[in-house]
């Protein structure tokens, strides 16, 4: 991954262009978007820009004012239920496909493999939903199919055929995969300024990891107290409040112009002129 970003990957050129780096932005603008630019001398506002102190995790609380402040609930929330509930269930498919199997190790091993099939065709899938439908819409949509496979589960665990036990777990995991699970991070780097997109990226997949942690820990502690059964039930409160959150919060970078770009507007539109001046003019 490192050589293959040393060679492929591209600085971007609007963070060239704010560090007052203008030969290398021009030739990343013709090398990813095609655009014959030409370098010329740093404006008052780029020297600023490039004096400033960078942005690190002690200016997190940029994060939680103004306009961020809806986009960093959404990556978060998006991030925190996604990996709460695949490091709750999808981890321990293998467990689930034995209950659902019986002992036959060869008949879940061949389940585990099936799920996790299903886990790389929503992978894939998440791109496309992601450009239909937007990230935030695509998140919610998977939410509310992991929400209605775990109530499912939870109602109709050992009751229902073999093969219907078999389609709520595929349910969750393509559901998990196809929406949330691939945009937690994604909605973060689109959803900020290239000067704070690390801080709010790295705080998103901070928040990421200690869901994972809690979704290890607490499905073995539930499972152990109520079963397996009442344990999905429980866990359908992580992918419903996600689903409440993505339809409450209505920022999706993917309808609105990027961070960076409206960033650029309000630098060349200046401060406001007040109506004295108006008037005079």
């Amino acid at each position: 991954l490192l050589l293959g970003q040393w060679l492929m990957l591209r600085e971007s050129p609007t963070w060239l262009a704010s560090k007052g780096r203008l030969d290398e932005a021009v030739v990343n603008l013709d090398r990813i978007y095609g655009i014959e630019a030409v370098a010329g001398k740093p404006d008052e506002a780029t020297r600023a820009a490039t004096e400033a102190p960078a942005i690190g995790f002690r200016q997190a609380g940029l994060l939680f004012k103004g306009e961020y402040l809806p986009r960093t609930v959404l990556s978060s929330v998006i991030s925190l239920g996604q990996s709460m509930q695949y490091f709750a269930v999808g981890w321990y498919l293998p467990l689930i496909s034995l209950t659902i199997f019986g002992e036959s190790f060869e008949k879940a091993t061949i389940g585990s493999m099936v799920f996790n099939a299903f886990g790389i065709a929503g992978g894939l899938l998440s791109a496309y939903f992601g450009r239909r439908l937007g990230l935030r819409l695509s998140s919610a949509a998977g939410f509310a199919g992991v929400f209605v496979a775990l109530l499912a589960m939870g109602l109709t665990f050992e009751k229902v055929p073999t093969a219907v036990a078999f389609l709520l777990p595929v349910l969750f995991i393509l559901c998990h995969s196809a929406g949330p699970g691939a945009n937690g991070k994604s909605i973060a780097a689109l959803s900020y300024s290239s000067d704070v997109r690390a801080l709010g990226t790295g705080v998103t997949g901070m928040v990421g990891s200690f869901g994972s942690v809690v979704g290890l820990y607490v499905f073995p502690q539930i499972k152990d107290s109520l079963g397996l059964a009442d344990t999905f039930l429980v866990l359908s409160v992580v992918p419903l409040l996600g689903l409440i959150t993505c339809l409450a919060i209505k920022w999706d970078p993917t309808k609105a112009a990027s961070p960076d770009e409206a960033a650029g507007q309000d630098r060349a539109a200046g401060p406001p002129e007040s109506a004295a001046s108006v008037t005079a003019r």
